[in-house]
């Protein structure tokens, strides 16, 4: 399989999810292996499973319908998977927690280290935040940082940040913390890739809910 049939192959698959921002993010990323000159054949296995990866990440958001009215905050913990791992009803491997805040490893890693940040209040996503939630947001990172040296790895090499709408797989307010970025896969690395419209850093957030963006 060649570099040109790679791309048409993903943007197929960008059509029948609904997966908007995959066309471009694959131009990228099979642009870039080109002029790094990397083998055909290697681009190809690594593209093949990291977008299998990436897809069964993102690809949930395609499948939701609109809402007609505001759902209470009781009626999103009923049925959120997040919420419910939050309140105890869903069992995981939390390796932090407080009043305010959940940490577990990411079920599908993109690195050795890849954690989930969450917010106890059912937040929808960055970009339903205010002003005031920006000690939040600054708590999350320091979190992160916390969980990322207790766990044996290092802040200083970690890609942390907020899938944007409509490209979060889950509505539940949550950071991803992921650590050595130069150890994450192919795709992993545009699906995750910072200052992207679909994936942005805690400081963009912080920037635009402060009015500076």
């Amino acid at each position: 399989m060649t570099i040109s049939k790679l791309l048409r192959s993903f943007t197929r698959f960008g059509r029948s999810v609904n997966f908007r921002y995959c066309k471009e993010a694959s131009k990228t990323l099979v642009t870039s292996a080109s002029t790094r000159g990397s083998p055909a054949a290697a681009v190809v296995g690594d593209a093949i499973k990291e977008f299998q990866y990436c897809a069964r990440n993102m690809s949930t958001e395609s499948k939701e319908t609109p809402q007609t009215s505001q759902p209470t905050q009781t009626e999103e913990r009923g049925k959120c998977i997040f919420c419910k791992i939050c309140d105890g009803v869903q069992p995981t491997n939390i390796v932090y927690q407080d009043e305010e805040f959940v940490v577990f490893p990411d079920m599908r890693p993109a690195a050795p280290h890849h954690y989930l940040i969450l917010t106890r209040h059912h937040y929808v996503d960055a970009k339903s935040l205010k002003k005031e939630h920006i000690p939040m947001v600054e708590k999350m990172v320091l979190i992160g940082k916390e969980v990322l040296t207790a766990q044996g790895g290092s802040p200083e090499t970690a890609r942390m940040g907020f899938h944007w709408p409509p490209f979060h797989s889950i509505s539940h307010l949550h950071l991803h913390v992921i650590a050595p970025e130069n150890e994450m896969g192919f795709i992993a690395r545009g699906a995750f890739m910072t200052g992207s419209f679909w994936f942005v850093s805690p400081e963009t957030v912080i920037q635009r809910l402060q009015g500076k963006l």
